[in-house]
C-alpha cells in the first residue's frame, strides 16, 4: 500500500466503530479515561503503523466519545486505538471490528500486536 496523502478531520460521535463514507473512514469508540488518543494504521501484516492520527480532546471528542475522519485512507488495513491517561497505554482493539489480526500466540507481550480489520465493504 503506497502511502496516500491522509487527513484527519474531526469526524463524528456516531456511528461508532469504524465505517467507510464518501469522505474516508471514520473511527469512532468509547473512552471515558482518555485525556488524548491515537489511531494507528498498519497495512495487513507489518509490524509498525504507517500512520498515526493523534488526536485531541478539544477537535477529536464529545463527552466520552472519541471520533475522526480519515480522508483518503482506503481498505484493507488495520487499526488499533491508544488512549492516553496517566498509566500504561497499550494499544487496544475496537470491541465494534469486523475482525481481529493476531500472532499464531495469544499473549499479552508479541513482536506482533493484535489489531482490529477493516475491509472493503461491510458484510451486513
Amino acid at each position: 500500500m503506497s502511502k496516500p496523502n491522509l487527513i484527519v478531520a474531526r469526524g463524528s460521535p456516531t456511528p461508532l466503530g469504524v465505517h467507510e463514507t464518501p469522505a474516508g473512514i471514520h473511527f469512532s469508540f468509547i473512552s471515558s479515561i482518555a485525556q488524548e488518543a491515537e489511531i494507528h494504521i498498519f497495512t495487513p501484516d507489518s509490524k509498525t503503523p504507517f500512520f498515526i492520527a493523534s488526536l485531541s480532546s478539544s477537535n477529536h471528542s464529545t463527552g466520552n466519545v472519541w471520533h475522526a475522519l480519515i480522508e483518503n485512507l482506503s481498505p484493507p488495513f488495520e487499526y488499533a486505538y491508544k488512549i492516553f491517561d496517566t498509566s500504561w497505554s497499550p494499544l487496544l482493539l475496537d470491541p465494534y471490528a469486523k475482525g481481529v489480526s493476531s500472532p499464531l500466540t495469544w499473549k499479552a507481550e508479541s513482536d506482533f500486536p493484535h489489531r482490529s480489520q477493516f475491509f472493503y465493504r461491510d458484510w451486513e
